[in-house]
């Protein structure tokens, strides 16, 4: 139940991330503890939030502690002070109701799909790796890897006018890449330049890695 200001809301759709197979298949997780961080769901309770019953809203990992140095410096996903779902006493998404500090809620706009907003937190991964890396129209970009969080970058990246290629080895996620608008190969059919010190005619600009496999 909530406590204070908290928001109680009922969780509708919960995304299976990389990372919950993780604490599953890897032991990354601690006994007794609830995964999923990948959400959207309604208020149920509004507690301090000022938000109406039934409002849509998303959240993402476990909240901050918002004193350390990181959160102090605007950076909260480096926070030292926080236990991921399925890492510590913070229940994450896998169940009926969660609560929250009406802080770590955003509503979510009228017109957006409940199930597509679960999707919130792997998007804004995408979309903070693309800011960082300051890309602009008339460059190019090679993505390693096609999964949701590839398949993310290169969304961003061609609805922003750069030229695309996705380097990856399945080829249903090749055809997805290929579909948001991008060139899709698999990595051996990279083209690699005979020698350390040149590169390829078309060679890109900036470089995202989100395959996650060992080099």
């Amino acid at each position: 139940m909530p406590e204070g200001d908290q928001v109680l809301v009922e969780v509708d759709y919960c995304g299976i991330c990389g990372t919950d197979l993780h604490m599953v298949l890897d032991g990354w997780g601690s006994p007794d503890t609830v995964f999923g961080h990948e959400w959207s769901g309604r208020v149920i309770e509004p507690g301090g939030s000022g938000l109406a019953r039934g409002t849509t809203v998303v959240g993402g990992p476990a909240p901050t502690c918002g004193v350390c140095v990181h959160c102090q410096a605007n950076r909260p996903s480096l926070c030292t002070g926080r236990s991921d779902a399925g890492d510590g006493p913070e229940l994450g998404a896998y169940t009926r109701y969660i609560t929250r500090a009406p802080d770590h809620l955003v509503a979510v706009p009228a017109g957006i799909d409940q199930r597509a907003a679960a999707y919130t937190e792997p998007l804004a991964v995408a979309l903070h790796a693309v800011t960082n890396a300051a890309v602009h129209t008339g460059q190019r970009a090679l993505v390693f890897g096609g999964g949701p969080i590839g398949a993310a970058i290169t969304a961003i990246l061609v609805g922003r006018g750069i030229e695309v290629t996705v380097a990856e080895p399945g080829e249903r996620r090749r055809a997805l890449a290929e579909r948001l608008g991008a060139r899709a190969v698999a990595p051996d059919d990279l083209d690699v330049p005979s020698h350390p010190g040149r590169t390829t005619a078309d060679a890109a600009h900036v470089v995202f890695e989100s395959s996650g496999a060992r080099a």
